[in-house]
């Protein structure tokens, strides 16, 4: 089961690359077949084995021989072992696993998009907002935790949003913290902001010591909140 488990991760990566592709220009985002975003060739399976084809085709469209993103294999991977992870610590059943493994496939396309284009786009968002709030009411879980992990991830990015017009962290993020804390509550979400944050830190000193970030430039935040939620989600 968990080989089963890691597997669809990978496979949902995949189809990821091309659904956030699609949010974003405004496809078909059901039957839309996948095309390479350079020379809108369409792409056939070879093409779309998770990892094992960004691998074998040195990163590149099998047609045009345009670039494809690294965020590909690293989303693909990082789901099959996500989905697997999440497989041996669960114990509250099947129905939250399941639920559990739909906010990682969304997590991991906002962290995507969010990574692309600098955007955390309110039709996603706002619906996991509505999911998670259901998903608290029915479980019973405690409001007080709930309000607290709400307070710190949701608040907070809603303080530095303002605080900053929007220079630091753009209200997405405060959105999706609302989100993270209604599902991690208390100290959940205080891990997930700690992962956050040291990841985010760590990318940016190698960014600026690398060269490829300038100082007072804007690194998007929500990919490193989607890893702590994630990451506390399944150890908290």
């Amino acid at each position: 089961m968990v080989v089963y488990l890691g597997v669809l991760g990978a496979a949902l990566g995949s189809f990821l690359d091309a659904l956030v592709w699609r949010l974003h220009t405004g496809g078909d985002v059901v039957r839309g077949r996948s095309r390479c975003e350079t020379c809108g060739s369409r792409l056939g399976v070879r093409d779309l084995v998770p990892v094992v084809s960004w691998i074998v085709l040195c990163g590149r469209c099998r047609h045009c021989g345009a670039p494809v993103g690294a965020w590909a294999p690293v989303v693909e991977a990082g789901l099959a072992v996500a989905f697997a992870v999440s497989f041996l610590r669960f114990t509250d059943g099947t129905a939250a696993l399941v639920l559990w493994l739909g906010y990682l496939v969304a997590l991991a396309g906002l962290a995507v998009y969010d990574a692309r284009w600098g955007r955390l786009p309110d039709r996603v968002v706002l619906p996991l907002v509505a999911v998670a709030l259901v998903e608290a009411v029915v479980r019973q879980r405690d409001p007080t935790g709930t309000a607290l992990g709400v307070a710190l991830l949701g608040g907070l990015h809603a303080m530095l949003h303002l605080a900053s017009r929007g220079r630091w962290v753009g209200l997405g993020d405060a959105k999706l913290g609302v989100f993270a804390g209604i599902v991690l509550g208390w100290p959940g979400a205080l891990l997930a902001l700690a992962v956050a944050t040291v990841l985010g830190a760590v990318v940016a000193l190698v960014g600026l010591a690398s060269g490829r970030l300038a100082r007072g430039s804007r690194l998007a935040f929500g990919p490193f909140l989607a890893v702590g939620v994630a990451t506390a989600g399944v150890w908290a």
